[in-house]
């Protein structure tokens, strides 16, 4: 009983992200489909939890849309390990991070800033290291070095599931 239920929910997690990066891709059902080599009604049968895709078209997924099988499975909450290298792979991050709660992202009309609120404790306290690292980086003669030393540091430190 456990396992199966254990099987649903990853099934779930599973079809929740498909559907949200179909959704964030703007595809419809037919295109992210033909996308991946699958049809249409098989897509909607993955995003309803009804069918598992095949190892193969999670590869696919995974590859042209710049996603972890982790991510996908619900092993992670980080979409990509890898490197961010368009403004599309950008959005996407910054749409799963609001959509997860982690971020709240504002735009002030005005001023055409991006505001970013977090409640999270643990962002915060990253950030205020972060302000302080720059500002030091900025400062001192070995800036560059004492700054990557700590982002090594930071990393390892907040190696840590998202809450």
């Amino acid at each position: 009983m456990i396992a199966l239920r254990n099987k649903k929910m990853s099934n779930n997690v599973l079809a929740s992200r498909i559907n949200k990066l179909r959704t964030i891709s703007g595809l419809s059902q037919a295109a992210f489909g033909a996308s991946i080599g699958t049809s249409q009604a098989a897509l909607s049968a993955y995003e309803k939890g009804i069918r598992t895709p095949s190892l193969d078209i999670l590869i696919d997924i995974s590859k042209k849309y710049h996603v972890s099988i982790d991510w996908l499975s619900g092993l992670s909450d980080i979409p990509n390990s890898a490197q961010i290298k368009t403004y599309a792979d950008l959005i996407k991050s910054i749409v799963l991070l609001n959509d997860n709660n982690h971020l709240d992202i504002t735009l002030d009309r005005d001023s055409a800033i991006l505001n970013f609120i977090s409640a999270d404790k643990t962002l915060i306290e990253f950030f205020k290291e972060w302000n302080e690292m720059r500002t030091l980086r900025e400062d001192l003669e070995n800036g560059d070095r004492l700054y990557n030393l700590w982002l090594n540091d930071a990393i390892k430190r907040y190696d840590i599931p998202l809450s």
